[in-house]
């Protein structure tokens, strides 16, 4: 009776990056900033202005 052995790759941990991020990453970044332009971007904010304050 026989052991039987198989071939397993050394790589089991491989990551798959795009631009030295993984892509579970990119999928968040990009996620949190769709969520943020969809409640930010709803006030009219002009030329990179958050806050604006009268004086």
């Amino acid at each position: 009776m026989a052991i039987k052995t198989t071939h397993v790759s050394k790589c089991l941990d491989k990551k798959l990056l795009v631009m030295g991020y993984e892509v579970p990453d990119l999928l968040a970044i990009f996620l949190l900033l769709s969520v943020l332009n969809l409640t930010i971007g709803q006030f009219g904010v002009k030329q990179g202005q958050l806050f604006y304050f009268r004086t």
